[in-house]
């Protein structure tokens, strides 16, 4: 790798998830717990020469109570190794609809080990898609129709915002993932310009 590199935030499975390949007691693990465990203790100690950190992005998040899960384990697992509560930092990949209902509790739960909060767009449109199927006031056209101006798209994205900056955490935008276009400046230029 080059001396000075991008920072890593490694995203583990959600809590939903198994890790088929190993067991305890017999039984299968966390595949959540399973990819933070094996990061975090296998690369912590180097991150911290560098002067970085173990630093995670947490997806699927349905609830605070998912979250307190996390800081837990967070906790737990500083605890065990000796290292200051608060150096395992974590955004939250806020893309359900009932965690959009939690974010202040989400912030909380977490406390130190905040980063903040990022917007999923497409598991975002597919969880309002599960949860609200039977409203038939509440049908969607095609997804590729739902665009961020969509207006339950954009209070999400507002209310994400002033929640983050009412408590102090960042808050993010999803991925541009038309961006870049290469060898097509024109292309990537009004690609671009469509981000906002």
């Amino acid at each position: 790798l080059n001396e000075k590199t991008s920072v890593l935030l490694v995203r583990p499975r959600g809590w939903h998830l198994d890790e088929d390949h190993i067991t305890v007691n017999g039984r299968v693990v966390s595949g959540a717990l399973f990819d933070f465990a094996m990061y975090f203790f296998h690369n912590t100690s180097e991150l911290l020469k560098q002067g970085s950190g173990p630093y995670f992005y947490l997806p699927k998040l349905e609830s605070h109570l998912e979250a307190r899960l996390w800081n837990d384990v967070f906790v737990a697992a500083q605890g065990y190794i000796g290292m200051p509560q608060g150096t395992i930092r974590a955004t939250v990949l806020l893309e359900t609809i009932t965690a959009a209902f939690e974010m202040d509790e989400i912030l909380y739960e977490l406390r130190e080990h905040s980063t903040g909060l990022n917007c999923g767009r497409w598991d975002y449109i597919f969880s309002y898609i599960k949860k609200l199927k039977t409203h038939s006031d509440r049908v969607l056209p095609d997804r590729s129709e739902v665009t961020m101006e969509a207006p339950f798209m954009t209070a999400y994205v507002k209310r994400l915002i002033y929640t983050c900056h009412r408590r102090g955490a960042h808050a993010m935008g999803g991925m541009a993932a038309q961006i870049p276009i290469k060898n097509d400046s024109a292309a990537n230029e009004r690609a671009i310009a469509g981000v906002h």
